[in-house]
């Protein structure tokens, strides 16, 4: 009868070293590792994204803007989030990709069919539809619509067209000068960029509880040209039609205060408007007269 209560007596002290071994890692662990391993959870969980600067505008001597920025929105969804949403039309419960594309189609210029479609699958992030007016994601944010997202963004614009186009130049899909002065002060008109960091749920979601850290962007600041519009448009018209009357290839107008060196216009034919610079080719996205 002794052996057994010995074996009993001898499992028992096992089970208690056992226990205070883990007992000890679990209060190593709550002491003195709790705030590497909630910094390891934290870095699987975070998403940074840049925060693009607001870019510095261009315009003539007189203020009138030739090159700005506006807001627009890129439209995307999460099909999986999408395909449990429902809402009730007039008493009766409607949803998911069908219902969805029924009521945004219109919105977004874009067939139903194909929206549907688009909406349809198991991906957690698709894009839509890019470039979306504020008013147009504002009407669709209102439908409430689980599983759509708007993201901002800018688009640059060039009120004036191809009027100053050789001289303003235009900016490349990621933002950046690719010719005129918006290549030659890209550092002046871009800013610097922000960024913020969030937490984020397996699912996609920002985690609205969750740790959050950003540093903000700053603007790039505005260039104004010695250009005047007005003269500019009266030298390009000119320009124009002196080229139609000689049959000449090509050819620049100068306008310069000569007391000041100022340059009041500097006309071109074939200048490239900045708002589709694929339209031109490469050849008369700068000036020939400076270059």
């Amino acid at each position: 009868m002794g052996r057994p209560r010995r074996r009993t007596s001898i499992l028992s002290i096992v089970a208690c070293a056992v226990l205070a071994v883990f007992g000890a890692r679990l209060v190593y662990i709550q002491g003195f590792e709790a705030e590497a391993l909630a910094n390891e959870a934290y870095q699987q969980l975070a998403v940074t994204k840049e925060v693009p600067a607001e870019r510095g505008r261009i315009t003539d001597a007189q203020g009138v803007v030739l090159a700005t920025s506006v807001t627009r929105y890129d439209v995307a969804v999460n099909q999986a989030e999408i395909a449990a949403w429902t809402h009730t039309v007039d008493g009766v419960a409607a949803g998911g990709p069908v219902e969805a594309a029924r009521l945004t189609a219109g919105l977004l210029s874009m067939d139903a069919a194909e929206l549907a479609a688009d909406y349809t699958g198991t991906r957690k992030f698709k894009y839509i539809k890019k470039e979306v007016l504020p008013e147009v994601w504002d009407a669709i944010s209102a439908l409430g619509i689980h599983g759509l997202y708007g993201e901002k963004t800018t688009k640059r614009v060039y009120p004036a067209g191809s009027l100053a186009g050789n001289v303003v130049g235009f900016v490349g899909a990621d933002g950046t000068g690719k010719a005129g002065i918006e290549s030659s002060l890209d550092s002046t008109l871009s800013g610097s960029a922000g960024e913020l960091t969030y937490e984020r749920a397996l699912s996609g979601h920002v985690i609205p509880s969750g740790k959050q850290e950003s540093s903000d962007a700053v603007a790039g600041s505005d260039v104004e040209l010695t250009t005047i519009r007005d003269i500019q448009y009266v030298a390009e018209q000119a320009l124009a039609e002196q080229v139609k009357t000689f049959g000449a290839t090509g050819g620049a107008v100068t306008v310069i205060d000569i007391k000041t060196g100022a340059i009041y216009a500097l006309a071109e034919t074939n200048a490239v408007d900045p708002n589709d610079p694929s339209d031109s080719k490469a050849a008369n996205w700068g000036s020939k007269a400076v270059s």
